[in-house]
């Protein structure tokens, strides 16, 4: 074979091969980086919430919704802010003090939308999707964003099928009852 004879097959072959070891060396430990609780003295000196909840928007699609909830975060960090999981996480269940028991409510997206983002340092707007199921509207909800949680939902059934199909109800405060 004389392909390998050539210089640049052995330049893109160590390329290649200085990628993959790259990749595989790598680690990113964002699950263990969002599981770590800051300290006391970090919260204390954080008088306002980092977060704040305005609208929520419920679409029924069939039997689960889409919930739109429309924040205004500060991102605190020198990074851009994505506001995904493990950053950005909602969560069913009891209540934030009994977050272990709780079932985390899948991140709703579009295959070619960007992820909601806040630049460094900066308070911004943002929309959170997220794909809930029937027995996610049962309990209380409640939207983690990095240390911070706030309650959305309290715990109390909610009827779905109130709305009709593919239509919207929006919801504001935590007492969400019968639409």
């Amino acid at each position: 074979m004389h392909i390998f004879k050539r210089v640049e097959i052995w330049i893109l072959l160590l390329l290649v091969a200085g990628v993959v070891i790259f990749v595989f060396s790598t680690t990113r430990d964002d699950e263990e980086f969002a599981r770590q609780p800051s300290s006391t003295a970090e919260k204390s000196e954080r008088a306002e919430p980092a977060f704040s909840v305005g609208k929520i928007e419920v679409k029924r699609d069939y039997g689960n919704a889409i919930l739109e909830i429309h924040v205004t975060c500060k991102n605190p960090t020198g990074e851009e802010l994505q506001l995904v999981s493990p950053a950005a996480r909602l969560f069913a269940g009891s209540g934030p003090e009994k977050e272990e028991d709780a079932t985390e409510v899948e991140s709703f997206f579009l295959a070619f939308s960007p992820p909601p983002a806040i630049p460094p340092g900066e308070v911004s707007a943002a929309v959170l999707k997220f794909w809930a199921e029937k027995s996610h509207l049962e309990q209380s909800l409640w939207l983690r964003i990095l240390d911070d949680a706030q309650v959305i939902k309290s715990a109390g059934p909610f009827d779905l099928e109130s709305i009709p199909n593919q239509q919207s109800l929006v919801v504001r405060g935590t007492e969400w009852g019968a639409p």
